[in-house]
């Protein structure tokens, strides 16, 4: 995640809400305990998948 997204989110307290990019995608995160949310137009929502699986697998999260 901090790879996709320009905010800080070690400071994203739960409940927040921010409206960002995400690889160049228009999204909305928010936080729900400890989960990020990432919400996008479901036009755009396999791209999306495709550069979180890209970013999980250089992280060696994939």
């Amino acid at each position: 995640m901090k790879k996709l997204l320009p905010i800080d989110i070690a400071r994203f307290a739960p409940d927040d809400v921010a409206i960002t990019l995400a690889a160049h995608i228009g999204v909305r995160v928010w936080r729900e305990g400890e989960h990020f949310i990432l919400a996008c137009l479901r036009s755009y929502a396999g791209a999306l998948h495709h550069a979180l699986m890209q970013a999980a697998e250089h992280s060696g999260r994939g």
